[in-house]
């Protein structure tokens, strides 16, 4: 699996960037959150994932990887996963940050549970738990992306049809998140406001 997203943020308050729960295990699940704690005491962008089989998750097979310190402006966000080896790689602004292996084992989604962008969601139900900043082009692989997959995602190249789902979030007006990709649906958002500046390229 990759996720891939720009983000700028408005504060260093803990917040949800782009999440997933799993199926029936505990309330694992993997995406991205901005934190301090896991991060050496430093405020960074958070990639977890919960790399284990069906029924199998704990704490132990809870891969927690930090990227930072964020620039000012957009930051471009990447996270891949090989379900195969274990292995989880975390990019900030195409420069890999940090890897861990722990185990193997597939990341069991529960498909009834919406992507949250920008905000926790339990059940169908978006929480308080919202982020205070700006996001933009949301990417999702079904694979571990290469290295030159992750550039290209980064630097603006990738094709995003060809993605398992991509939304630009650049729509300017409205509710409706349009989605492009293999697997893509369109999203609504609530409570947002949609910016005029876009992430810089490199």
């Amino acid at each position: 699996m990759t996720m891939s997203m720009w983000v700028r943020l408005n504060s260093t308050a803990v917040q949800p960037l782009l999440e997933r729960k799993t199926r029936g295990e505990g309330g694992f699940l993997h995406g991205f959150n901005f934190n301090q704690t896991p991060c050496a005491g430093r405020f960074g962008s958070r990639f977890y994932v919960s790399a284990c089989a069906p029924g199998a998750c704990s704490g132990a097979n809870f891969i927690d990887l930090c990227a930072g310190p964020h620039r000012v402006g957009w930051n471009h966000l990447l996270a891949t996963y090989d379900a195969a080896t274990g292995r989880a790689v975390l990019y900030l602004n195409g420069v890999m940050q940090s890897t861990a292996t722990r185990g193997a084992g597939l990341v069991t989604e529960d498909p009834l549970q919406p992507i949250g962008v920008g905000v926790d969601v339990v059940g169908a139900t978006p929480t308080s738990s919202r982020a205070n900043a700006s996001i933009a082009d949301v990417t999702l692989l079904g694979h571990a992306a290469s290295a030159t997959e992750a550039a290209a995602l980064f630097g603006g190249t990738f094709d995003r049809c060809s993605s398992l789902a991509n939304w630009r979030m650049n729509e300017g007006a409205g509710t409706v998140v349009r989605g492009v990709g293999i697997a893509a649906g369109n999203g609504s958002s609530a409570r947002a406001a949609w910016s005029a500046s876009g992430p810089s390229c490199p």
